[in-house]
């Protein structure tokens, strides 16, 4: 809880990308992948620009202010950030989406997929 702002974003991104990179590994590798989201407690980091994440706080209080209630940018501006949240909303879906594609069962597989 004490640690500074950039310090926890930086963490959040580090974390997101690690998974999101686990999950791109083990689809072109056609194997399991090794971070479950099952036990990982994955938090979105904010949609912002590397620049406002090191910013002094009044500048990043501005910059946090653009911000909707889900932590989006509302300008519409492409930072590195978007992209990984889109990947890490997605990456349960992914994994889920692969731990069927593995499955060595194959017997009822529609009803698995439903």
């Amino acid at each position: 809880e004490d640690a500074p702002f950039w310090l926890v974003e930086t963490r959040k991104r580090v974390m997101g990308s690690a998974f999101c990179s686990d999950k791109q590994l083990a689809t072109f590798l056609g194997r399991p992948p090794r971070i479950s989201w099952r036990f990982c407690d994955i938090t979105l980091p904010l949609d912002l620009s590397f620049d406002d994440i090191i910013a002094e706080p009044e500048v990043r209080d501005r910059a946090i202010s653009k911000l909707d209630a889900d932590g989006w940018n509302t300008e519409n501006n492409d930072t590195q950030a978007v992209w990984l949240r889109a990947y890490l909303i997605m990456g349960p879906v992914r994994e889920s989406i692969l731990e069927l594609s593995l499955n060595q069962q194959g017997k009822n597989l529609p009803a698995k997929i439903k």
